[in-house]
């Protein structure tokens, strides 16, 4: 197992290469172009600004996939969606979703908190990037920085 290190050029390793939690490379930067090679071939970048000064690329071989056709959408939900509580909207409030995650429940105080300024400056001009935002009465739902959808459109 190896950890790979990134420069200017474009590429990522073979991430059966990498550690077993997933760690393939560190380094490279967090351009557009990178984010679009990543995702599209199955990295994301965990960037711990606070411990460490290059972002570190992930691609773990066990994945859980969403395929919209197999969601089974139980009883109890589907009451709560007729009651129209929520409203979900895509890419309305980029900024508001990036800070809130950043900072809830106190993450941007802990080691390892990945959405620092450096991360909100690039993804918002990522425009390939579609997140969408739950809102109740008008206001942002921010109840854990991993219940947030996030999605690369790759057409």
């Amino acid at each position: 197992m190896a950890v790979w290190q990134l420069d200017d050029e474009l590429w990522f390793p073979n991430p059966r290469w990498g550690e077993e939690d997933g760690l393939v490379a560190i380094g490279g930067d967090l351009s557009v172009e990178r984010l679009v090679l990543a995702y599209s071939n199955g990295f994301f970048p965990w960037y711990a600004f606070q411990m460490e000064r290059e972002p570190h690329w992930y691609c773990p071989l066990d994945r859980y996939v969403i395929i919209p056709e197999e969601i089974h959408v139980s009883h109890s939900m589907r009451q709560l969606l007729r009651q129209q509580r929520y409203e979900v909207t895509v890419n309305q409030d980029f900024e508001g979703v990036i800070n809130g995650c950043s900072k809830a429940q106190g993450r941007n105080e802990e080691d390892g908190a990945w959405l620092g300024l450096i991360l909100s400056r690039h993804l918002p001009v990522c425009t390939v990037l579609a997140m969408l935002q739950a809102l109740r009465c008008g206001s942002l739902l921010i109840l854990h920085p991993a219940s947030d959808l996030w999605a690369v459109s790759m057409e």
